[in-house]
């Protein structure tokens, strides 16, 4: 199931004891962030550990409601999908750096739809847009923009720019003197590009995350499983990984209450014991549309490493919360 999109895909066709035992460290291989096919009805239980995943999530919830509950309801979303992430991230940003945005982001659909959403929360906190700029995914030249933003002012310059692309535009940004001038945050940031960056590009860049190796200094389930995986891959895991990971653990799980690996039965017990804790804190499984909710919390770049990978500074946790999305009776499912 490795490739260029990585699936979260996973046959239940093993014994509990071949998954933890395969699976105990990274879980990349086999687990990351999309699948570019739909998994077949009845043949697995698909645990999504990317935002691509909602697409196969929102089927599964569309025929569920449709034709019942039966036909095929084996999707859960381990990950935060992108309206509570960028509802809950972008929401802090509002608070607590500035209400005035000029928004940029990556022209496609991941990008459109977080634009959306960074939109509608500043609407709603009292913000203003200055202006929302869209730019081609896997373009590295973003100065035709740049002048336009700086002239506007705005306090905050949100950043919808994945990958190698946030590396090409944090150094024009800084390269154009727009730190002075205003705040940059951008709703998801990633432990690679950080550490690639390091302080010189992302020096207080704040940014959402679901998970960041040095919670482990405050949390003790983080602390067991950095540990664990700096011991087999020298190096601390980033936030995809601690999906994967616990994406497999829960279909384990599931195989443990039922003592089958069927499909269907494996689903429904999670769906019936939905609080789980496998790397990071209290987790839990809302039933009607089997979205995790977790905790997220907010870091900002550091002007100076702390060690070889601690770019970031943890300053705020935003605890899970059901009201961070829309209710069970707004989706039709209650």
């Amino acid at each position: 199931m490795a490739g260029a999109g990585f699936a979260s895909a996973v046959r239940i066709t093993a014994s509990v004891n071949a998954v933890r035992n395969s699976y105990q460290g990274s879980l990349q291989a086999m687990l990351g962030k999309r699948i570019s096919t739909i998994v077949a009805i009845g043949v697995v239980v698909f645990v999504g550990a990317g935002l691509g995943g909602a697409a196969r999530h929102g089927m599964n919830i569309g025929v569920a409601r449709l034709m019942g509950t039966h036909f095929p309801w084996h999707t859960l979303v381990i990950n935060i999908l992108g309206s509570i992430v960028m509802g809950a991230v972008v929401g802090w940003f509002a608070d607590n750096l500035g209400k005035k945005w000029w928004i940029i982001y990556a022209d496609y659909a991941w990008g459109k739809q977080n634009n959306a959403v960074l939109q509608d929360t500043l609407k709603r906190k009292g913000g203003t847009l200055l202006g929302a700029t869209p730019y081609p995914l896997g373009s590295a030249e973003f100065s035709a923009h740049l002048p336009k933003i700086q002239a506007a002012k705005p306090e905050v310059l949100v950043s919808m720019t994945p990958g190698a692309d946030n590396i090409a535009f944090l150094k024009q940004v800084i390269s154009y003197g727009m730190k002075k001038d205003m705040r940059i945050a951008q709703p998801l940031l990633w432990l690679p590009q950080l550490k690639e960056g390091g302080p010189d590009l992302y020096t207080e860049v704040y940014g959402g995350i679901s998970f960041y190796w040095e919670l482990q200094d405050t949390i003790p389930q983080v602390k067991r499983y950095v540990e664990s995986y700096q011991k087999k891959f020298n190096t601390p895991p980033g936030d995809y990984g601690a999906f994967a990971y616990s994406g497999v653990m829960e279909v384990a799980r599931g195989v443990e209450l039922t003592k089958s690996t069927d499909s269907e039965a494996v689903a429904d017990a999670l769906r019936k014991n939905p609080v789980y804790d496998h790397y990071k804190g209290k987790q839990w499984w809302r039933t009607c549309d089997n979205k995790s909710f977790q905790d997220l919390w907010i870091v900002k770049g550091r002007d100076k490493l702390k060690s070889e990978w601690g770019v970031a500074e943890v300053v705020a946790r935003i605890p899970a919360n059901e009201e961070l999305d829309r209710t069970c009776a707004e989706k039709g499912h209650a």
